[in-house]
């Protein structure tokens, strides 16, 4: 089914879409008219590139400064934008007066720079941030604007209590409404809002009363789906959700609502009526609940009742599951043993192989004899990722023979696992083969192996081995390197010492300032003497024009997998330019045929796109983060990271509601076909290609 089927995650119905389609046609009819003057067109691309290059000067900060006081709305819109995404608390000063702007679009756009501004952990910028969103609620009469108003100030990181108590005030105030009334996106602010709060607070200062009893009302179904999933977010968030509000949220048409109404049987300690919750949801139709509720109960009542519920989990039509089924009776003992031990030894394929993998993995640690006599069949498997399940089953059986031959295994990923194990059973006896695998190109074996050689006791062998292998990883000049380096380096800071400092004095001009910064740490801690990083940047990625953004912005992608799914994508190359050029030049070079969504967690995202099916592989050199208004609903499409600014081509696809996820991680892309196919993927789905020759109607 086509997202847009669904009312509650409509497009159409998304304010933050209107937006983005205001800002398309104002640049399409300016382009096409001829409209945009040479030197405005200049700015716009000027501002674009200033945002890519981060800059910290007054001089590179320039044309963004200048955007801000641009005649037209279009260009003040993109450098309010542009400076929220540098996330600096400086720029405040500058950001604040749009948010009196007379376009609407700059108006919300210049709010949430103001959330951007101070993303740390509170202090004066966040008090400033508060005053300035609460004040200019009085003057704003823009129902989309004061949301976005709304579900900002959810999100400002205020310390105390008076202030988190005031914030929670306007924010049950803005789910009513002027005059009563809830204008639907109004109250979807508010309650995003109620939902950011809570999860950062609700562990200091309990949510109030009237909050709570706000927010069982807004479950009501004459509020949009988009509204009740933010309410029940925010409920499950407070830790203090009422048994008969979830169950009555169990009858909602939503799934999604019905999914996070099960949430609380998990997480909260002390849930009246949480069997009676899990009962309703055992035989929910959709398989996400179910899921949810076998989650809930292995947590909370398998210890107390048995197995009987998750043997018949075994048997659901989700394959996601039974899978978990399987996970779980490594919970329920030795009496499910026998059970697991005819599950490992079904026959499988690289179709079918997970049901048998993961029983390896469970049989493992409840009867090691058995899994250790099935481990043969595994570890000489054809299916690699069999054999990856193999390592991590020796690891909790402590079959060393095992982890040994697969630590020589021709694939990083079944590599990785059996170091893993090997470290752990053996630490530095094995410190041998942690130096061999020191000569993998694969990022992930690299950051394993350097970890596991941390306080070796023979660094006389291990240095050199290291600082070998940080030479040559640092020659391929690759921003993707970064973790493996970093990991390196810490060793050769615990391990090494002022004998070795001429070898790491050149990192100090690395073109990456986070490793440049880490030499620059460790000769100061060796030396006494303060060294200073000076990192010799590279030349800085090119950033697409408004004509190309146009260009892509008629493409509709479609992700082909292997077993002949079709997911088609709509993209949003204006709210996040470099991240959409990188996906469709990688998808013309041809670079997702034949990889993987090789992490898949239900409900919650799955990930792909790495040559090494791991989370350190990818395409170089990193592109910037590109955080904007829209939220991590289920079908968004983001880029995956690992910190600021650290896209390597990498792509997740949400499957449920990611509020979480928001203002962390870039939106570039949203599922218009193919839902489904998402839900049914498993570990290790295959891309066949990514087709770009289509054209949105």
């Amino acid at each position: 089914m086509a997202l847009g089927a669904d009312p509650g995650s409509s497009w159409d119905r998304d304010p933050i879409g209107l937006f983005s389609v205001h800002l398309l046609l104002i640049v399409a009819c300016l382009t096409t008219a001829g409209g945009v003057d040479t030197a405005t067109a200049r700015l716009r691309n000027a501002i674009l590139a200033a945002e890519d290059r981060r800059p910290t000067s007054s001089a590179g900060l320039r044309p963004i400064l200048e955007g801000l006081q641009a005649q037209d709305s279009l260009t003040r819109r993109i450098a309010v934008r542009a400076a929220g995404r540098l996330e600096r608390e400086a720029l405040l000063e500058a950001i604040t007066p749009l948010l009196e702007d007379p376009e609407p679009a700059v108006r919300a756009e210049a709010v949430n720079a103001v959330g951007q501004s101070v993303p740390g952990g509170g202090g004066g910028g966040a008090a400033r941030a508060y005053r300035v969103l609460s004040d200019r609620l009085s003057g704003e009469r823009d129902a989309v604007v004061r949301g976005v108003i709304y579900r900002t100030l959810g999100r400002i990181p205020l310390a105390d209590s008076i202030s988190i108590a005031a914030v929670e005030h306007l924010l049950i105030q803005g789910s009513y409404g002027p005059g009563g009334e809830t204008p639907a996106v109004l109250v979807e602010g508010a309650t995003h809002g109620f939902a950011s709060l809570y999860r950062r607070t609700a562990t200091r200062r309990p949510a109030s009363p009237d909050a709570i009893e706000r927010l069982v009302e807004l479950l009501d179904q004459t509020f949009p789906n988009v509204v009740r999933r933010h309410a029940i977010a925010a409920l499950v968030a407070t830790g203090n959700a009422d048994s008969g509000a979830l169950l009555d949220a169990l009858d909602d048409p939503d799934p999604e609502v019905r999914r996070l109404a099960v949430l609380p049987a998990r997480t909260q300690e002390n849930l009246l009526g949480r069997g009676r919750v899990l009962r309703r949801a055992w035989s929910d139709p959709n398989p996400a609940v179910r899921y949810e509720a076998l989650q809930a109960y292995a947590r909370r009542q398998l210890a107390r009742d048995g197995c009987e519920p998750v043997v018949r989990a075994l048997q659901d039509s989700s394959p996601h599951v039974s899978l978990l089924a399987i996970d779980v009776l490594a919970d329920c003992g030795p009496v499910a043993a026998l059970t697991l031990r005819a599950m490992a030894r079904a026959p499988f394929d690289n179709r079918t192989w997970h049901g048998p993998a993961h029983a390896l993995v469970a049989l493992a640690q409840i009867a090691r004899p058995m899994a250790d006599s099935i481990l043969p069949a595994f570890m000489t498997h054809a299916v690699w990722w069999a054999r990856m399940y193999a390592a991590r089953a020796a690891h909790a059986t402590g079959n060393v023979p095992v982890l040994e031959r697969l630590a020589r295994d021709s694939i990083p990923n079944v590599q990785q696992a059996a170091l893993i194990g090997l470290h752990g059973f053996r630490g530095h006896a094995a410190d041998a083969v942690f130096v061999k695998a020191l000569a993998s190109g694969d990022y992930q074996v690299l950051i394993t192996a350097a970890q596991a050689l941390d306080s070796t006791s023979e660094p006389a062998t291990a240095v050199p081995a290291l600082l070998r292998t940080l030479q040559r990883v640092t020659a391929e000049r690759r921003e993707t390197s970064r973790d493996a380096r970093a990991a390196i380096l810490t060793t050769l800071d615990h391990i090494a010492g002022p004998g070795q400092a001429a070898a790491l004095r050149p990192y100090l001009t690395d073109p990456d300032p986070a490793i440049a910064a880490q030499a620059a740490d460790i000769l100061t801690r060796w030396s006494g003497v303060e060294h200073h990083a000076e990192p010799r940047l590279g030349r800085p990625t090119l950033t697409p024009t408004w004509e190309e953004l146009i260009a892509l912005e008629a493409r509709r992608p479609v992700i082909v997998m292997e077993n002949g799914g079709r997911i088609a994508l709509r993209l949003l190359p204006f709210e996040a330019p470099t991240n959409t050029t990188r996906f469709v030049r990688m998808a013309r070079e041809g670079w997702f045929e034949g990889l993987t969504f090789h992490r898949v967690v239900p409900n919650f995202v799955v990930q792909g796109g790495s040559p090494g099916a791991n989370e350190y592989m990818g395409d170089g050199p990193f592109t910037r983060d590109e955080l904007g208004l829209r939220s991590h609903h289920r079908g968004t499409v983001g880029v995956s990271t690992r910190g600021r600014d650290t896209g390597d081509g990498q792509i997740f696809i949400n499957l449920v509601d990611n509020l979480r996820l928001d203002h962390n991680y870039t939106i570039f892309a949203v599922v218009e076909e193919g839902i489904e196919v998402v839900d049914g993927m498993l570990e290790g789905a295959v891309i066949a290609r990514v087709e770009l020759g289509g054209r949105r109607p």
